[in-house]
């Protein structure tokens, strides 16, 4: 939970907030106790009621926006309206598509497990994640990082040797199905 959402009671967001299938936020109309007087709640009310909330992007594509002066991430808030409670660890996109803010692309994990649902990075040359061509050789290395440790998985004749080697520790390592998938 972050600092902002230790000020925020999740009984707030319904408050605030009208939440579609479709993982899209719109503010409700709120009451003049939210405000300071009853023409500034009207105001605040014809230009934000019923139109979609927490909309700023990040360069990432993820959705943000402020709530009472203080930012919070669509998904987050999405999350917590939902479930009725604020996320215990991160929120993964299962799809890597940070702009599918649907409940069931959504995930509550720790840090650990949002990492092995990774998009193969966009410096990768071998079009595998985890394989690699050996310097002054025609070998193939595999290799896998897990809870921050790279762990070599050996030297192999063939990329297609070094791949197999990669999937099957994926699978032993229990990483998300969509690791390694082409960037959303």
């Amino acid at each position: 939970m972050t600092r902002s959402e230790a000020l925020l009671p999740v009984s707030m967001l319904a408050e605030l907030f009208e939440l579609r299938a479709t993982g899209e936020l719109l503010w409700k109309a709120r009451p003049a106790g939210h405000f300071a007087s009853e023409s500034s709640a009207k105001s605040w009310n014809s230009k934000h009621a019923g139109r979609p909330a927490l909309i700023a992007t990040e360069r990432d594509g993820r959705a943000y926006g402020r709530i009472n002066g203080m930012r919070f991430y669509a998904y987050r808030v999405i999350w917590a309206i939902a479930t009725g409670s604020w996320p215990q660890y991160e929120i993964d996109h299962i799809n890597g598509n940070p702009q599918d803010n649907r409940l069931e692309n959504l995930r509550d994990v720790p840090h650990a497990h949002n990492q092995r649902n990774q998009a193969i990075r966009r410096d990768n040359t071998t079009g595998v994640p985890g394989v690699e061509a050996v310097r002054g050789g025609s070998k193939w290395r595999a290799y896998i990082r897990v809870d921050g440790r790279h762990k070599h998985l050996g030297q192999f004749d063939s990329k297609e040797q070094a791949a197999d080697a990669r999937r099957a520790a994926l699978n032993e390592y229990r990483f998300h199905p969509n690791h390694g998938r082409k960037a959303a």
